[in-house]
């Protein structure tokens, strides 16, 4: 069943969603907030239909939201000039809509409150399938994507954020692009969403670190020693059991195939 929605992320910015929720159930299921670059509309189509079918087919319920600057809301708000107009980057923003709508989801008597996590995806397709999980298990430890697909890591970037924010949120499952933003030091592009000041703090391994001991799975990362401070941080906290990191995309069966583990 799929439902069409929308909530108020602040004041005056409403957002639009789909809500699909698993038939059959008598008692409450769990769920995720999926977020894609292409919008909402765009993780029902292609290899994110699949997806969703196997997190459905897993009694897992999807809310599909358009962020800010995407699908019905599509605007120009990554620019560099975006921080300084608005007064946050783009990457606040969307993190922001990506918690209201995990809010919305723990608030609804359909699911559980205790079992609401985020999927952020990076990697888009152009024409060739994406790997399964027994294929990225063969593969070297250098993250490669199929011919002709790209990736946009910026809702990626907002559901780490959120997820790292937000207590609440029980797991998340994050595709992320090879980069970290210390590479924009070294002269380099990981075509990362601009956050200013971000080094002064961390990189994207010391966010990923703020959501232990919850659950996270991190794949695309560009080599083993990439989150190796992530791995610390959960160690410590004797939860290494609950982080995965993989070096290639999980395709579309690798993410459901994860998600029910991550559960509590």
């Amino acid at each position: 069943m799929v439902e069409k929605l929308s909530y108020t992320s602040e004041p005056a910015v409403t957002i639009p969603a789909l809500l699909c929720v698993p038939t059959g159930r008598s008692e409450p299921s769990s769920a995720v907030v999926l977020v894609d670059p292409r919008g909402k509309k765009a993780a029902l189509l292609d290899e994110q239909r699949g997806l969703v079918g196997e997190l459905l087919a897993r009694d897992v319920a999807v809310m599909l939201i358009d962020v800010r600057g995407i699908g019905e809301l599509k605007c120009r708000i990554d620019g560099g000039w975006t921080h300084v107009i608005a007064g946050r980057p783009a990457t606040g923003m969307r993190a922001t809509d990506v918690r209201r709508a995990a809010q919305l989801l723990r608030s609804d008597e359909r699911f559980r409150a205790d079992r609401i996590g985020i999927v952020g995806l990076s990697f888009i397709s152009a024409t060739a399938r994406p790997a399964t999980t027994a294929e990225a298990a063969t593969k070297s430890n250098t993250a490669t994507a199929p011919t002709g697909d790209h990736h946009d890591p910026r809702l990626a970037v907002a559901a780490l954020f959120a997820a790292a924010i937000d207590p609440d949120i029980a797991f998340a499952a994050i595709e992320l692009t090879p980069g970290l933003y210390v590479d924009y030091a070294k002269g380099q592009d990981p075509q990362l969403p601009m956050i200013p000041r971000l080094l002064l703090h961390g990189d994207l391994p010391h966010v990923a670190a703020l959501i232990a001991p919850r659950r996270l799975l991190m794949t695309g990362v560009r080599e083993a020693t990439a989150y190796d401070f992530t791995r610390s941080v959960f160690r410590t906290l004797k939860a290494s059991g609950r982080l995965r990191v993989e070096f290639d995309r999980l395709g579309p069966a690798g993410f459901p195939e994860w998600v029910p583990a991550t559960l509590p």
